[in-house]
């Protein structure tokens, strides 16, 4: 009798499983790309999203534009953050965090002279993508051509007036890292905005639309709506 009871659980397991994973994998993997709407989608699985990906390529031939090299960036970055049950991080984990700091630390004041102590290169190797950088966004001023504006995926927003030769960045405070649009005003250059979130490869979560009146000295969210959004282009 307990062996009879031991073989109907087993079978009632494999039966559960089996349920299971036909309502997680009912989609076609191998014949349309689920795999680009599912790393986009902060509640799907990291580990299921693999498995899209590479069912999807599975005898197929890489070819340029194919949105290949992304995932595998946005894989790169996303499996040493995702949960042991493959639950990828929040997209408002940042935010929570930043403003649950400001409530406990109302008097904070920041400030203070900084050096860096390097160091200023890290070698490439064979080590994944270190030593690469990327640049999702570019904009420019519009009747000072020394003044551009530059948005990196997960490195903030970086401004130079000389033409390129030197750079200050603002935007070391804000809750994501991830510029993928920048835009002028027009008829006034004080005002920027930028598109927040890494469009390519999810290197940084999304936050909206940030505002600056002050040529980008200074940010505010301008996102109601849209406030886990990646924006990946703004137009005037």
């Amino acid at each position: 009798m307990r062996n009879f009871t031991r073989i109907t659980l087993f079978f009632a397991l494999i039966l559960s499983c089996g349920l299971v994973t036909g309502q997680e994998t009912g989609k076609d993997y191998q014949s349309y790309p689920y795999w680009i709407e599912m790393m986009q989608n902060p509640d799907a699985n990291f580990y299921e999203t693999q498995k899209a990906f590479y069912e999807y390529w599975d005898n197929r031939e890489v070819t340029r534009g194919s949105g290949f090299k992304p995932f595998k960036r946005w894989e790169y970055w996303m499996e040493k953050r995702v949960s042991a049950d493959g639950t990828k991080p929040s997209p408002q984990r940042n935010i929570i965090a930043l403003n649950s700091f400001k409530s406990r630390n109302s008097q904070l004041r920041t400030g203070g002279n900084w050096i860096s102590l390097g160091p200023t290169s890290v070698p490439s190797g064979n080590n994944g993508y270190r030593g690469m950088g990327r640049i999702n966004a570019v904009g420019f001023h519009p009747s000072d051509p020394n003044t551009i504006y530059a948005g990196a995926p997960s490195g903030g927003l970086w401004i130079t007036h000389d033409g390129g030769t030197t750079w200050e960045t603002y935007t070391d405070n804000m809750p994501t890292l991830g510029v993928s649009a920048v835009i002028v005003d027009y008829s006034n250059p004080d005002v920027v905005y930028i598109g927040t979130g890494d469009r390519d490869a999810g290197d940084a979560a999304g936050t909206g639309v940030w505002k600056s009146l002050d040529a980008g000295l200074t940010w505010q969210p301008s996102n109601t709506g849209m406030e886990t959004s990646v924006v990946s282009r703004l137009l005037m």
